[in-house]
């Protein structure tokens, strides 16, 4: 496995050079953040465009955000334990994991027997979620939910709506929705 130098440093032999980009960035991935250089499977093709060197590889899958098994608690227990290895982490060292609900991600825990300790927010979450399950509430919702709708389509409507708020003074803003998340 060779690596891709991202330095972007000129080298005199070579002319400019440029920073080779993946076409999806992984951008939560804690892993890719520090590094400068990237690893690669193989170079594919190497091109000079536009009077700057390109190379064209095949980049190697990130150890730590690509995920291509089905997610069963043993898969998700191997991958745990793969990026504990890929950050010098020693699991004697782990306290606990924080978790949600997922009966993959418990049965995972489990199987590294390791202390789980569930997340507050996704606690939270479900609480207000169920704690919301009312005919009234989801009623209102729903009214809310129509209005917002109308003046998502309509451009005479958020026209308006822009007006009023000038006039008494308000700050700019558009209506949002709310959004169920997981």
């Amino acid at each position: 496995m060779g690596t891709v130098d991202l330095s972007c440093k000129k080298r005199k032999s070579e002319g400019p050079r440029h920073k080779p980009k993946r076409k999806k960035p992984q951008k939560n991935c804690s892993y890719h953040t520090r590094l400068e250089a990237f690893p690669i499977r193989s170079v594919v093709r190497e091109r000079v465009r536009k009077g700057k060197a390109e190379i064209l590889v095949d980049w190697e899958p990130c150890p730590i955000c690509y995920f291509p098994q089905d997610h069963t608690g043993e898969h998700i227990a191997e991958a745990l334990h793969d990026a504990l290895l890929n950050w010098k982490l020693d699991e004697k060292g782990l306290v606990a994991i924080t978790t949600d609900n997922g009966s993959n991600v418990i049965k995972a825990v489990e199987l590294k027997k390791w202390q789980r300790m569930q997340c507050f927010g996704h606690r939270l979450h479900l609480a207000i979620g169920h704690g919301m399950d009312d005919n009234r509430i989801t009623w209102a919702i729903s009214l809310c939910k129509k209005v917002v709708s109308s003046f998502s389509h309509s451009w005479r409507k958020r026209r308006e709506h822009g007006e009023v708020q000038i006039q008494l003074g308000l700050p700019a803003h558009q209506l949002i929705t709310e959004s169920a998340t997981r």
